[in-house]
């Protein structure tokens, strides 16, 4: 019969301890899924050009619970009506790669994408007018605060403001020449973004100054604000790490930061991500998703203090969430996906 005491009750208690800690951080720093995890993410469609071919999708927008478009390469537009369940592929007019989207409302909207092409729909997506004429500018994100009043960003650091619902466009001095990779607008004159070669910068009075701040990561992806003093900026830094004896290098790390003084100060939270951070949302100050490379999805309900792993039942790419409240969220990106949250 086995002897439990001494030095071998003391190595079961430690072994009791160590071994579920060791295997909870490696699987929280690897990403790795359980097979008996319950996903709580689920495909709700791959999205195809109007040619039948899979595309990325490359923003997603909602307005409520059940009223959403997504957009995509190839000029590819899609609308839901009843939270995703099922999509309808839209006429763009256009197969240029659209990279933005936003709706104010159920009815007035506007996509951007390659080649200075804007979009605007006044029907909720059953027609599209494009406002533009063909230039070397590529948008890639664009948010308006009314039917009046937007910005656009492009992927070298171009940036415009309209006041006219997007039929002119203003060129604004924001970061220069370096890409723009998001936005987060509150209203007409609060704004900021950020993008590569750690640029941030944000206004205060509609863009006329910008202020200009240097991020602690290499690569900003995302920017989130949810009110004048709270927001978070993620994305990926550049760590030397070898396995080889030095031949290759490796050098990926999601990061993320948290302000709760308007960007002053900005402290940084710890993230189970090892990739690059490509997306957030938060639905308040307090519950948050952010979404990154290889089907990377990670959740807050304490603003951001603690983030934990969510299997998103992907390993694709993803690009955007968007999260109306803790229940009604959803993600998209490589290869046409389109997940949505349950609980």
């Amino acid at each position: 019969m086995p002897r439990f005491g001494g030095d071998s009750g003391f190595t079961l208690v430690l072994y009791a301890v160590l071994v579920p800690a060791v295997l909870y951080f490696v699987a929280a720093n690897l990403q790795l899924r359980w097979p008996w995890a319950q996903p709580k993410w689920h495909v709700q469609t791959t999205m195809t050009s109007a040619e039948g071919r899979i595309v990325d999708v490359n923003d997603i927008d909602f307005v409520d619970k059940t009223t959403g478009w997504a957009v995509g390469d190839r000029g590819t537009i899609y609308a839901t009506r009843d939270g995703g369940q099922t999509w309808a592929l839209q006429s763009s007019g256009t197969t240029q790669r659209l990279r933005g989207v936003d709706f104010i409302d159920a009815q007035r909207g506007w996509t951007v994408g390659s080649w200075n092409t804007v979009l605007y729909t006044a029907d909720g997506g059953l027609t599209w007018t494009n406002l533009t004429k063909e230039q070397t500018i590529f948008p890639a994100n664009v948010r308006f605060v009314n039917e009046r009043i937007g910005w656009m960003a492009g992927i070298a650091g171009e940036l415009f403001r309209t006041e006219d619902g997007g039929y002119t466009w203003t060129e604004q001095r924001g970061i220069g020449s370096r890409g723009i990779s998001s936005i987060s607008v509150l209203d007409a004159n609060y704004a900021w973004i950020v993008g590569s070669r750690r640029s941030m910068a944000f206004t205060e009075d509609g863009g006329q100054r910008w202020t200009r701040q240097e991020a602690e990561i290499q690569n900003v992806g995302a920017v989130e604000f949810v009110d004048r003093m709270t927001g978070w900026y993620a994305g990926e830094s550049q760590v030397s790490q070898t396995n080889d004896q030095g031949e290759t290098w490796v050098e990926r790390k999601g990061r993320m930061f948290h302000t709760a003084d308007g960007g002053k100060t900005w402290l940084e939270q710890r993230i189970p991500a090892s990739g690059g951070i490509t997306g957030i949302s938060f639905a308040d100050r307090n519950v948050g998703w952010a979404v990154g490379v290889t089907g990377t999805v990670i959740h807050t309900k304490d603003g951001g203090n603690t983030w934990e792993i969510q299997d998103s039942a992907t390993a694709k790419n993803l690009f955007v969430v968007t999260a109306l409240d803790s229940e009604n969220v959803w993600v998209a990106g490589q290869g046409g996906t389109i997940l949505r949250y349950s609980r």
